[in-house]
């Protein structure tokens, strides 16, 4: 956002860009200094903009990463599982997923 306090600066501008500000100047019948200061609060609006698109970018693409959430299925093989679990039929027949 632009404040409307006004700051004296003075401003090096490559010629080629001078030129093309006092043409559009001319143009549209307003001084130099209300074109460049015009042109700067867009450039400025446009960085702001790229910013945050830029920062919102890589959490809209990690939203998108996660579809689904897999957990894995607990196998009747796992050693670390008590020895009344190991090899049983129905921990398998349990932990299918249903639906």
């Amino acid at each position: 956002m632009v404040s409307s306090e006004v700051v004296r600066y003075s401003l090096l501008l490559p010629k080629d860009l001078w030129v093309k500000a006092k043409v559009k100047a001319v143009r549209e019948g307003k001084r130099l200094s209300e074109v460049i200061r015009e042109l700067l609060e867009e450039w400025v609006e446009y960085e702001e903009e790229a910013v945050v698109k830029a920062l919102e970018k890589p959490r809209r693409e990690s939203s998108r990463k996660i579809t689904e959430f897999q957990v894995s299925e607990p196998s009747s093989t796992n050693s670390s599982l008590p020895s009344f679990l190991v090899n049983n039929p129905w921990l398998e027949v349990l932990s299918r997923k249903h639906g």
